[in-house]
């Protein structure tokens, strides 16, 4: 029965995501990016510094808008380091950070549908959850294009399922903190990811006070807080006091 509702699941998510890429294509060629088609990029808004600051650092090692201008915070370096990597590997090609962002909307799905079976629901929810993160018109948009948007919310629901997918404490011992890396990166993303970890540390620390839960939280305040602080001492030691 098991390996059934893996078989289904998973053949439900590949039909929807292949939707999915397909939709987010033609978005993107059609009414985002025309100008792809004849060799081009236009940024818009946000877009133009994503891409600047990951070029930067590909190229030249350096965190900032160009090679020339002194280092940056203007962006986290939740979308900022993967892109760049990619740009090290790939060259620096704007249309390599819109896959990226493609490629996070697609797990986005994937997780989503995931979260949804985690909480016992059945086929039609699932298959609900998916169709959603898939179709719905805000995650169309921002994965037609470079925005920060569909990693954060990934690590967002990622977190959420590592929290509740657990049948074991042996399990939760390991998934808990990787739930508050999750946050971290959501949070690396989009600051505002912050608002997700006000509400899911205080109603887990009522849950788990005075027992093995409680060290779990403690290491996933941990967990969480590290990647923010090494951000925040990178900004100290670039800009000073």
């Amino acid at each position: 029965q098991l390996r059934a509702d893996t078989q289904g699941f998973l053949a439900r998510f590949v039909v929807i995501a292949t939707l999915a890429v397909v939709v987010r294509v033609l978005a993107l060629l059609l009414v985002f990016h025309p100008e792809i088609t004849k060799g081009g990029f236009t940024f818009t808004a946000d877009e133009k510094q994503y891409h600047a600051i990951a070029a930067t650092l590909a190229d030249h090692g350096r965190y900032a808008v160009a090679e020339t201008y002194p280092p940056s915070a203007l962006r986290p370096p939740g979308i900022i380091l993967p892109v760049a990597g990619l740009y090290r590997v790939l060259g620096s090609d704007p249309v390599v950070a819109v896959g990226y962002i493609v490629v996070c909307s697609v797990l986005l799905i994937l997780v989503s549908g995931a979260l949804a079976q985690a909480t016992h629901g059945g086929s039609a929810v699932v298959t609900l959850a998916m169709i959603l993160a898939a179709f719905l018109p805000t995650f169309i948009f921002t994965s037609s294009g470079i925005w920060s948007d569909p990693p954060a919310v990934l690590f967002m629901m990622a977190a959420l399922y590592f929290v509740v997918c657990p049948t074991s404490e042996r399990q939760a011992d390991v998934l808990w903190p990787l739930a508050a890396l999750a946050l971290a990166f959501s949070y690396l993303n989009r600051p505002s990811g912050a608002l997700v970890v006000a509400l899911i540390l205080p109603v887990l620390g009522l849950k788990s006070l005075f027992s093995r839960r409680f060290v779990r939280l403690a290491l996933m305040v941990v967990f969480a807080a590290g990647p923010v602080f090494a951000w925040g001492l990178r900004n100290q030691l670039a800009f000073g006091s």
